[in-house]
C-alpha cells in the first residue's frame, strides 16, 4: 500500500523534512494515509490506535491526547482492535511507524513530527476536535465515484451474505436491494452510513417486504441474513464505526425489531395451519 524508503546515512525522511520544513513534509505524509486509506470506518480506528498510543507517551503527546476531542474511553483498548489495513505490513499505522523511527534519534522531533502528522489527520477528516458541530464525524462531501463505489461495496455484502446463509440472489438482484434504500435517503447520508449500514438496512427491508408479500419463508431467510451481518460487520466494532454510522446501526436495529415480531407471529400462524 505504502512505498516505504530505504536507509542510508541520512534517511530520506530526514532530508525531505530538511528540504521542506516540518509543517509541509507532515502534510505531505497526511495526504500519502488518506490516498492509501480511504475507508471512513479504517481512519478512525487509526485515530483512535494514535491517539491511545499518544495517551501512554512523553507529556506532549498525552496533552495532544487529551485535547483530541476524544474521551478516554473512545480509544481504550483501540490498539488491541488490529486490521490489517492499519497494523498489517503495509498498514497506515506501519506506515507512520517506519517513517517516524526515521528521525532517530532526535526523539523531540520524533514525537512533534508524529503528533502534526495525527493533528492534520484529524482536521482533515473532521474527527474529534475538528468535528464540525451538528455533523457527523466524517469525511468531506463526497463525489458521485464515491457513491458508486459504496453502493457496489454494499451489493456484493449483501450478495456474499445472502448466498451464504440461504438466499440465493443474483448481484444485479443485490444491486437492486441497495438502489431500493438509496432511493429513500440523500446520496450525501448514504456516502456517510457507508457500505456496511447500506447492507444491513437493505437486509431488513428486504425481511419487512417478504413477511408483507407473505413469503414467510423467504423472511426467515433474510432475517437470517440480517443477523449474520450484524455479527460478521457489526459485533464487537462498533469503536470503529463513527457517530453518524452508530446512531444509524442503532436505528435500524430498532426499527428490525418489530419486524423481528411480526415474523416470529407469521411463523407461529404458518405453523398453526
Amino acid at each position: 500500500m505504502f512505498g516505504l524508503f530505504g536507509k542510508n546515512k541520512k534517511t530520506k525522511v530526514q532530508e525531505f523534512v530538511e528540504k521542506v520544513g516540518l509543517d509541509a513534509a507532515t502534510d505531505h505524509f497526511s495526504k500519502m494515509v488518506l490516498e492509501n486509506l480511504k475507508d471512513a470506518n479504517l481512519i478512525r480506528q487509526l485515530m483512535l490506535e494514535e491517539i491511545e498510543g499518544a495517551s501512554i507517551g512523553n507529556e506532549t503527546a498525552k496533552s495532544f491526547a487529551r485535547n483530541s476531542g476524544f474521551k478516554p474511553e473512545d480509544y481504550k483498548g483501540a490498539l488491541n482492535r488490529s486490521h490489517p489495513e492499519i497494523d498489517g505490513p503495509n498498514g497506515a499505522k506501519t506506515f507512520l511507524d517506519d517513517i517516524t523511527m526515521q528521525l532517530m534519534p532526535d526523539r523531540d522531533l520524533m514525537v512533534r513530527f508524529r503528533l502534526m502528522i495525527d493533528d492534520k489527520l484529524l482536521k482533515k477528516t473532521r474527527l474529534g476536535k475538528y468535528a464540525v458541530a451538528g455533523t457527523s464525524e466524517n469525511f468531506p462531501a463526497q463525489s458521485e465515484s464515491d457513491l458508486v463505489n459504496i453502493k457496489r461495496k454494499a451489493s456484493e455484502i449483501v450478495f456474499e451474505i445472502a448466498n451464504a446463509n440461504g438466499a440465493s440472489i443474483s448481484r444485479d438482484e443485490a444491486a437492486m436491494l441497495i438502489n431500493n434504500v438509496c432511493a429513500n435517503i440523500p446520496n450525501a447520508d448514504a456516502c456517510k452510513g457507508g457500505e456496511k449500514v447500506l447492507a444491513i438496512s437493505a437486509l431488513s427491508n428486504i425481511t419487512a417486504y417478504s413477511i408483507d408479500q407473505d413469503d414467510i419463508d423467504g423472511a426467515n431467510v433474510y432475517a437470517a441474513c440480517f443477523f449474520a451481518a450484524m455479527k460478521k460487520y457489526v459485533e464487537g466494532q462498533m469503536p470503529s464505526f463513527n457517530e453518524y454510522q452508530s446512531q444509524a446501526l442503532r436505528m435500524i436495529v430498532k426499527e428490525h425489531s418489530p419486524v423481528v415480531q411480526e415474523l416470529m407471529e407469521a411463523n407461529k400462524r404458518q405453523a398453526e395451519r
